[in-house]
């Protein structure tokens, strides 16, 4: 099916090649489904930034190359290279204030972005160049808000309140991937046309045949225990720094198990001190097309987090037939339930945690909670076509 009128879209997105995990998975998949629902020509353009060798041992990164384009899981994608200078690090992650080269930067993006009839983007600082090129083209534009851009950074950064506002207000439409993210984002404006948009999972994330599933823990070295884990950074919003607590309250009434933890980031080597007299296997970081098996290797994902928009990790897990204990945030209830979340001001956080894991652990029959229908690709890709159909009708 082709959107009658409208030949040209432009997809465009931030985020780095070479962290391919949540937001960034969740834009590819969905360009990718919509690419297949729509029929039209679509173009993808991501900005992403470089590190100079000072950032680089600032902020304990590696060098990588910077290709031009690439192609991921059948998305061709066009690459804008920014440099992240350490006036930039130091105004954005030290002093909270935006990113000055940056922002100068995008300025001379704005033209790459004529002669589309319709531009998708995902994020406050995609939100600002299809703004402008709105402004100077006419444009119509949507922006898929994920997360922080919502949840945090506007309340915390006084200098990005007011540009989500106004993008929020003036953008044809806007999608928010829960329902927690869209009620957040009246406390900015109660203005702007908003709709809920859930996003997907891939149909890798299934649940094993027995067979498979016992080779996958024989392979692991947990054939004989039950597996608790946590996926993703280790950063202070992940509530990262609490998860060594709920493993060790989960120890002491169940010595029957194994944590694993998934992902790297700032907090390790904290995070492993606060594990060394548990059971604990640190994996590092794990490439997408690998979580399917963990998955359906454990027992129960564990996701404390302070904030969150909708994890995919969560939807993923639930595919998988891995249990889900979360914090009561974000849209992390919307998929698990009420009775499966822990509200973080709730007294002795970790041991309440710990207890909703063990409810799992310890059950005698095995327990294994239901997935919505609503996080489904194709579903997803086809309301989102037919709200580009009708704006495109309104302006011809």
């Amino acid at each position: 099916m082709r959107v009658q009128g409208t030949s040209k879209v432009l997809v465009l997105t931030s985020g780095d090649i070479y962290e391919r995990r949540g937001f960034f998975n969740a834009v590819i998949s969905r360009t990718k489904h919509l690419m297949e629902a729509g029929g039209f020509d679509v173009d993808v353009l991501l900005l992403s930034t470089y590190e100079p060798w000072l950032v680089r041992r600032l902020r304990h990164s590696q060098k990588h190359a910077r290709p031009a384009e690439c192609t991921i899981d059948g998305v061709h994608i066009k690459i804008d290279w920014c440099r992240f200078s350490l006036f930039d690090y130091l105004l954005d992650v030290k002093l909270h204030k935006g990113l000055f080269f940056k922002e100068l930067h995008n300025r001379g993006i704005i033209s790459k972005l004529q002669g589309y009839d319709f531009i998708i983007a995902h994020s406050k600082e995609c939100g600002l160049l299809a703004m402008k090129a709105k402004q100077m083209y006419g444009t119509p534009y949507s922006v898929t808000w994920h997360g922080s851009d919502i949840h945090t950074v506007p309340f915390n950064n006084p200098s990005a309140f007011g540009p989500t506002k106004s993008i929020i207000e003036d953008a044809d439409i806007n999608f928010f991937v829960s329902k927690a993210l869209l009620k957040t984002s009246e406390r900015i404006t109660a203005k702007g046309n908003k709709q809920l948009l859930y996003n997907g999972y891939n149909p890798a994330f299934k649940v094993y045949s027995a067979e498979h599933r016992h080779a996958l823990r024989q392979k692991l070295g947990c054939e004989n225990k039950k597996v608790v884990f946590f996926a993703g950074g280790f950063l202070a919003i992940k509530n990262i720094l609490v998860i060594p607590a709920i493993f060790q309250a989960i120890y002491l009434e169940c010595q029957d198990v194994v944590f694993w933890m998934i992902g790297d980031g700032k907090y390790r080597s904290q995070v492993e001190a606060l594990s060394k007299d548990l059971p604990v296997v640190f994996w590092g970081n794990q490439e997408p097309e690998a979580m399917p098996d963990f998955m359906n290797a454990a027992d129960v994902f564990i996701l404390p987090s302070i904030n969150e928009g909708l994890p995919l990790s969560v939807v993923e897990a639930l595919a998988c037939g891995c249990n889900v204990v979360g914090s009561m945030v974000g849209g992390i209830p919307e998929v698990i339930g009420d009775n499966n979340c822990v509200d973080l001001k709730a007294p002795h956080f970790a041991r309440s945690f710990a207890q909703k894991v063990l409810s799992y652990l310890q059950a005698p029959d095995p327990i294994v909670q239901p997935l919505a229908s609503d996080f489904d690709w194709k579903r997803t890709a086809l309301r989102e076509l037919e709200f580009m159909k009708n704006i495109h009708s309104c302006n011809s």
